[in-house]
Formats: C-alpha cells, sequence, structure tokens
C-alpha cells in the first residue's frame, strides 16, 4: 500500500468517526430534549462552527513552535482528557441532572399550541 493511499485510509477513518460522534451526540440530545431539539441543535451546530473557525488562528503558530507531531498529540490530549470525560459524565448523570432542572418552560415552537406555552 502506498503512502498516499494509507493516508487516505486513515483520513477516512478518522473522518468516518468523527461524523459518527457527532451523529450520536446529536441522537442524545434530541432523545434527551426532544421539546427542546430545535435549539440544542442550533446550539450544538454553533459551538461546533465555532470551533472550526477559531482553531485556524492559534493551530498554525503552535505548529510553528511545538511542530506537527506534538499539535496533533496536544488535540488528541484535550479530546481523551477533557471531551471523552465531560461526555462519559452527561451520559452517566444527565438523567439526574435533567430531573433536578425540571422540565424547561421553552418548548419547539410546533410544541407551544400543544403543549400551553405562551406566544
Amino acid at each position: 500500500m502506498s503512502e498516499e493511499s494509507q493516508a487516505d485510509s486513515i483520513l477516512l477513518t478518522v473522518g468516518a468517526g468523527i461524523q459518527m460522534g457527532n451523529t450520536a451526540i446529536c441522537a442524545y440530545v434530541v432523545d434527551a430534549y426532544p421539546m427542546q431539539s430545535m435549539a440544542n441543535m442550533t446550539f450544538y451546530a454553533v459551538m461546533l462552527n465555532l470551533s472550526a473557525f477559531v482553531d485556524p488562528f492559534f493551530i498554525v503558530p503552535w505548529l510553528d513552535t511545538a511542530g506537527f507531531t506534538w499539535t496533533c498529540a496536544g488535540h488528541a490530549i484535550i479530546t481523551v482528557f477533557f471531551c471523552i470525560p465531560v461526555l462519559a459524565f452527561v451520559h452517566r448523570f444527565g438523567g439526574a441532572l435533567r430531573e433536578k432542572s425540571g422540565t424547561p418552560t421553552w418548548v419547539n415552537p410546533e410544541f407551544e399550541e400543544t403543549h400551553g406555552a405562551a406566544v
């Protein structure tokens, strides 16, 4: 297998993993908050796109000072030690957090009439 073909395979695998992770997060949010799904998905999309927008501003100086390997390792460390534990916490304690915070008073616009929310 050539180096270019191997790199393409790695990029395909990483891209598929990112997409599966995003799909799983979106499915969880819609299942957990069905009446607020539109607002939650909008928030998630804005945060995801904001991170994609901000990343290029600091990635080039980081690459210049730390090098390619340590920059990518830094991203991996952030993911492993921050993102995965946060997702595990939400997965484990999300139900209790939702129960403690109660039902939100706002709902998707299409549910306003059926649930008596004010316009």
